[in-house]
């Protein structure tokens, strides 16, 4: 197991909370956080954290866009390092888009759903409120290891809560922890809670037919496929075609099956 010294320090480092409210953005500080964030982009976290420390007075905008650009390179550890860093200034104050950040970067590491978990306590310990994208990044880490029910337990406590309510990639998300771990009524649970709540779309049906379709369940993935249109998940003719025939592939029938079922259900 790794050890999560890195989210204690930052819990520590996070006391007592402090309330202020960070300076509006300067469109210097936007400049600069653009130029951080490009790096992000071609997974080049180097260049990212030496713009960072080019930078006299960075601020929580800077710092927020080096975590985020460590994460998408794949860097966690350093993306915890930066958020460690901020929580122990005095002059700069992780937020929700901070944690977020660092909660993402988590799903590329050993037991990273560990790590995840642990920064949404942290947060909630020092009166940050978890953001709808925090519990998604959770969810999408969760999901990544695994912990298709931890997944599930974010999606349940994210309903539980006034703000922020799940949203459709909340849903799509936590369908695909399912698929992936091949815990297709779970997912066909959730396809069900997402249409009677109007969030989903095309990602959302065809996240769930990926879970049937791993578990073999290839004719109840073409019903699936018929209730998209019906349930306000329209997609377009080769949308559909791509799905059968990515879903149906290797199955019996094969895409030639997955293709009638299409045209017979579109009818």
């Amino acid at each position: 197991m790794v050890p999560l010294l890195g989210v204690t320090l930052i819990a520590s480092a996070l006391s007592p909370p402090r309330p202020r409210r960070p300076p509006r953005p300067t469109p210097a500080d936007r400049k600069a956080a653009q130029r951080i964030s490009a790096h992000g982009r071609t997974a080049n976290w180097r260049a990212a954290l030496a713009e960072l420390r080019s930078l006299e007075d960075a601020n929580a905008v800077h710092f927020n866009a080096a975590i985020d650009a460590c994460g998408k390179s794949g860097r966690w550890e350093e993306a915890l390092s930066l958020l460690r860093e901020m929580a122990s200034m005095p002059s700069v104050s992780p937020d929700a888009f901070s944690f977020s950040s660092a909660i993402a970067a988590q799903a590329k590491a050993p037991d990273g759903w560990r790590r995840a978990l642990a920064l949404l306590r942290a947060m909630r310990m020092h009166g940050l409120e978890p953001s709808r994208y925090c519990y998604n990044a959770a969810i999408t880490v969760c999901g990544s290891g695994g912990e298709w029910r931890r997944a599930l337990q974010l999606l349940s406590d994210m309903e539980d809560r006034p703000n922020p309510p799940p949203d459709v990639y909340s849903f799509n998300t936590a369908i695909a922890a399912c698929g992936r771990a091949g815990q297709w009524v779970a997912a066909l649970e959730l396809l069900e809670r997402a249409t009677s709540l109007g969030v989903c779309d095309v990602v959302t049906f065809s996240s769930a037919m990926g879970a049937l379709r791993n578990s073999g369940r290839w004719e109840q993935a073409l019903e699936v496929l018929g209730r998209m249109d019906v349930a306000g998940g329209r997609a377009c003719t080769k949308c559909r075609l791509g799905s059968v025939t990515a879903h149906c592939s290797g199955l019996p029938g094969g895409w030639r099956s997955g293709v009638l079922g299409c045209a017979t259900h579109s009818g």
